[in-house]
């Protein structure tokens, strides 16, 4: 908008440019009085030369301060009316504080009075460590690490900004999933996170697509990177896994 008056006020300037250049040049010709030596007829014509001195410089003047205040005018207007958004964003146009429409990739027109908040498209990752969690038998898993790779959904862009806001990943996917995830795990029973680990972690992309989606966030892939089981339970495995191993042998 800042833009706008200054193109405004730069044309107004040139336009006016006939009265106060003209002033300013009467001011400066300090050579207008009458000579001791000189005939009025000589003064006549000397004053007369000098007016159509200040009136050619005013002409010259016009020719080249017109173009020029154009150009600036052209420039100012187009530094606020284009935006380029860039590759792998979504803008999220906004006018007077409310939502007035999106932008996509590329160049993009809008109004003087209207912003452009770009919103990142491209596949973010967001990881959580050190999670701990319980089971659905009650034992405790401690060190959990999960990737989950998503995306904005470009046409919901303009709803994500309204209800959650540009920062949509500390406010919303953060504690969502941290939650999220916990409430999946109780769902199985521990010794499930060793024999059905693929399972659950396509249960779990699933859940969150169904979750998210609602929200304008797409879910492309999740990936359990690491648990720990308590000390108690990973000797109860072992103790298992050597006697299943025994019963194996025996037959």
């Amino acid at each position: 908008m800042v833009q706008i008056i200054i193109a405004i006020l730069v044309v107004v300037t040139v336009g006016t440019m006939s009265f106060w250049l003209m002033s300013l040049l009467e001011t400066l010709d300090d050579d207008s009085g009458k000579k001791w030596d000189e005939s009025d007829i000589e003064y006549r014509k000397r004053i007369e030369k000098n007016k159509e001195k200040r009136k050619a410089i005013l002409k010259t003047s016009k020719k080249i301060a017109w173009p020029l205040a154009i150009i600036i005018a052209i420039i100012l207007v187009a530094t606020q009316t284009v935006r380029i958004v860039p590759t792998g964003e979504v803008g999220v146009k906004t006018a007077f504080g409310v939502v007035s429409g999106r932008a996509n990739e590329g160049f993009n027109l809008i109004f003087p009075w209207e912003e452009i908040i770009p919103m990142n498209t491209k596949i973010q990752k967001q990881s959580f460590t050190e999670l701990s969690a319980s089971t659905k038998d009650a034992q405790s898993i401690s060190n959990i690490n999960i990737d989950v790779n998503y995306k904005l959904i470009p046409q919901k862009a303009e709803e994500v900004f309204s209800t959650v806001g540009e920062n949509y990943n500390e406010t919303l996917i953060s504690p969502l999933l941290t939650q999220f995830i916990k409430d999946r795990l109780a769902l199985y029973n521990a010794e499930s996170l060793v024999t059905e680990r693929n399972k659950i972690v396509d249960d779990i992309t699933g859940q969150l697509k169904t979750n998210l989606d609602g929200y304008g966030i797409e879910v492309v892939a999740v990936s359990l990177a690491n648990y720990d089981f308590s000390p108690y339970f990973n000797a109860a495995l072992e103790r298992k896994a050597v006697a299943q191993k025994e019963i194996e042998t025996a037959k």
